[in-house]
């Protein structure tokens, strides 16, 4: 393994990732703002090239980069259609001509209209645009042998959206909004980033591309 190019680095996830790992792995980062070891961004075409000119077979992309918001998405069906399907399949189409690795940040919202509990076993059922654009992308790379897709829950984080929901919401002492038909399963984000370690480093033996 030569290097690990992290997309859309600013995340949540990939930030910690980054922070965790700088000093064991060769990492760039790539972005929309100067934290960034280069621009990029999704929208603007025009800024792949500075990813695939750092990509080869000894390269592994870690591909953070959607619109992470499942409200926005439902608000904005076509934009969100040519930012988390088109752009995206366009960039990993290219990765994977240039034999670059490609692990895919998907959701467990692809099995979202599943009535019950589910697990890896289960069939994918979509809910929602966000959730069906991911899955649009793993349907568009089933196969490809240097394609991965790692369908995340909540990953538990004090930086992650609702702890700070949370958190703000004691602070403030305001009322807490609770739904109680979502049930998802919760793993820490400590376990993550180990876990997108080790798939790093043994991508070509992990024989599940999910």
């Amino acid at each position: 393994m030569d290097k690990i190019v992290v997309i859309g680095s600013s995340s949540m996830i990939a930030a910690q990732f980054t922070k965790v790992f700088s000093d064991q792995m060769s990492i760039l980062t790539f972005g929309r703002t100067l934290k960034q070891d280069s621009f990029f961004d999704l929208e603007k075409f025009e800024s792949f090239k500075n990813v695939l000119q750092v990509c080869d077979h000894r390269t592994t992309v870690l591909f953070f980069s959607a619109i992470s918001s499942p409200e926005y998405a439902e608000k904005n069906v076509n934009y969100t259609m040519k930012i988390n399907y088109e752009a995206t399949c366009d960039l990993i189409s290219s990765l994977l001509r240039n034999k670059t690795r490609v692990i895919f940040l998907s959701s467990d919202g692809i099995y979202g209209a599943n009535s019950s509990i589910c697990s890896e076993s289960e069939a994918p059922r979509p809910f929602g645009v966000y959730a069906f654009t991911k899955f649009l992308v793993e349907q568009r790379f089933k196969g490809h042998i240097l394609f991965k897709s790692t369908r995340l829950s909540y990953v538990l984080s004090t930086d992650d959206s609702f702890s700070k929901y949370i958190f703000d919401a004691v602070d403030d002492q305001l009322k807490i909004e609770a739904y109680g038909s979502l049930q998802r399963n919760i793993v820490c984000i400590n376990d993550v980033l180990d876990g997108l370690k080790k798939l790093c480093e043994n991508f070509d033996i992990v024989n599940s591309q999910y």
